[in-house]
């Protein structure tokens, strides 16, 4: 009997220290996490007010942010340049290539609470074809020759008079809701009430708006996931110094915008996390071809060995810009990267000058050539000192080699009008953003478009060139276009119309409290908000267990 409850009492230990042991795998197996927790309102700092909210007349950068946020068009752009439905589910094209059909999503609706149809895509249609409408030209353009109809309230077909193969980068702008302007011309829209207190079909929707700031609220009934913020709050500031000091007040959780000159003080600021995301866009030195000095292609080549590019964007621009080999940004589709590179290489430049007959014969540290000394003016707008500061760095650089540079500043309103349109340079720096997402050169180098309003400024004229572009437009094939474009991009690279520096950065910044911000390229700025679903704020702690409940060994 003694043995048999020594027995029992040995089990029953043996038990005990069993379950103990399991207890303590288990315990041991218990972490402790923050998940995000749905609910908070970011605040972001702009710069300037808003001035028209409607998404056919916008005239600011934060007028775009808005827009963006509450509207959607038919299609949207990728970040390589690609178009991806939105409101319309997909499309289809004729074997013709002329004609699209758009069939749209039935589960829309407006934040007044009335349903999305085809008559609000046909409305807005109309108001881009109407002769009264000053909004997006260049928008307008395509639109006015296009022959629209509805096939049911869910179906719209468009016909274009030619084959463009460019077209569908011209459908992401935002619907405008006919049941409230369906009344209205398009003369007659800026100045609606509409225009400040807007309805879409957004995820986000107007809640309260006054002079210093603009609150939108998430939408409900938005057809997509609802995003982890309940609210975002637009404050407005006259300039970058406001809006840095209007952070360190605690006004705001993140920066609309950094220029490059305010990089150095942002990274300074230990609560700021620096954000940079290459931007759709390109900065370079146009020259006038009808000048003599920049006839010959070897010429121009030996000019962009002589630039020091990176040196330039790390000096001038404080790092926030990539060195452009193209006039398409390499996370565009289209991108050739094996067309021919220009590292800075200044004996490169001077053998090739020198092999194009221009010497330096009287020792003043210029090159001549047939009586005519090489020196021509470099022409930028002078509202800004960061690029006043970058040509007069090129100016120099350009010395080295032997070539004489006078910087020219002029305001940007004569730098359009009276230097570009009428093609009055020698050399011009310009930057070019807010272009179609599709890489089609036709705008920039066809030789129909070296004159008055046309933006061939350089007068570049290549009969290979002409057909190659002129075929891009034509042919809906994105493989084909590609070969196309890589084509014309080997051209460019070898005749050099436009000296390219580089594509630009676009950086803000973020409080760390601001968590899951995801960056990618960016086609326009107000792009950066299309990852706000995942933004947060809020987060709440919760226990997690493995699910293995092996005793410890």
């Amino acid at each position: 009997m003694t043995q048999y409850l020594r027995w029992q009492a040995l089990i029953a230990l043996s038990g005990i220290l069993l379950f103990s042991s399991v207890l303590v795998s288990l315990s041991q197996s218990l972490t402790t996490t923050f998940v995000p927790e749905r609910g908070g309102t970011y605040i972001e700092g702009v710069i300037d007010q808003p001035g028209n909210l409607n998404p056919l007349f916008l005239e600011s950068r934060t007028d775009e942010d808005i827009g963006a946020l509450v509207f959607r068009g038919l299609t949207r752009a990728t970040a390589d340049g690609r178009i991806q439905p939105d409101l319309a589910t997909r499309w289809e094209i004729s074997p013709d290539s002329l004609s699209y059909t758009f069939h749209l999503r039935d589960d829309v609706f407006w934040h007044d609470g009335e349903p999305f149809s085809a008559a609000d895509a046909i409305y807005t249609i109309g108001v881009l074809q109407d002769p009264t409408y000053a909004g997006n030209l260049a928008l307008a353009e395509v639109w006015r020759t296009v022959r629209v109809e509805v096939l049911d309230p869910l179906t719209v077909r468009v016909t274009l008079p030619e084959p463009y193969a460019p077209f569908l980068s011209f459908t992401t702008f935002g619907i405008l809701p006919s049941h409230l302007l369906g009344d209205y011309s398009a003369s007659e829209l800026p100045g609606l009430p509409f225009s400040r207190h807007p309805i879409g079909t957004g995820r986000w929707r107007l809640a309260d708006e006054n002079a210093d700031s603009i609150t939108l609220q998430a939408f409900p009934d938005f057809y997509g996931p609802p995003p982890l913020l309940d609210r975002l709050t637009l404050r407005f500031y006259p300039d970058a110094t406001a809006l840095f000091e209007g952070y360190r007040r605690g006004e705001i959780m993140g920066l609309g915008r950094v220029r490059p000159q305010d990089v150095n003080r942002v990274v300074q600021e230990p609560t700021l996390t620096l954000w940079s995301a290459p931007l759709d866009g390109f900065t370079g030195i146009v020259l006038n071809l009808a000048h003599p000095l920049f006839a010959d292609p070897a010429v121009r080549q030996a000019l962009l060995y002589g630039l020091n590019r990176p040196a330039l964007i790390a000096q001038i621009l404080s790092g926030q810009g990539l060195v452009a080999n193209s006039f398409i940004v390499p996370t565009n589709w289209a991108y050739n990267p094996g067309i021919k590179q220009y590292p800075f290489n200044p004996a490169r430049a001077r053998q090739l000058l020198e092999q194009a007959g221009w010497v330096d014969q009287n020792g003043d540290g210029v090159r001549e050539k047939d009586g005519l000394s090489f020196a021509f003016s470099l022409v930028t707008n002078e509202e800004d000192p960061q690029r006043v500061r970058l040509v007069e760095a090129i100016a120099r650089q350009w010395a080295a080699v032997g070539v004489k540079v006078e910087v020219k500043t002029v305001s940007f309103a004569s730098l359009t009008q009276d230097v570009l349109r009428p093609r009055n340079f020698d050399a011009v720096m310009i930057t070019l953003l807010d272009l179609p997402t599709d890489p089609d050169p036709y705008p920039l180098f066809h030789s129909s478009q070296t004159k008055g309003d046309g933006r061939n400024f350089a007068g570049f004229v290549n009969e290979r060139a002409d057909r190659l572009m002129v075929e891009g437009r034509h042919v809906i094939d994105e493989k084909v276009r590609r070969e196309l474009y890589f084509d014309v991009q080997e051209l460019f690279a070898e005749q050099l119309p436009i000296l390219p520096l580089y594509h630009p950065v676009y950086s803000y910044a973020f409080d760390t409290r601001v968590r899951n911000v995801q960056i990618g390229p960016l086609n326009r700025p107000s792009e950066r908000f299309w990852t706000l679903p995942n933004w947060f704020i809020k987060t709440r702690r919760v226990i997690r267990a493995e699910t293995s409940s092996t005793p410890a060994p």
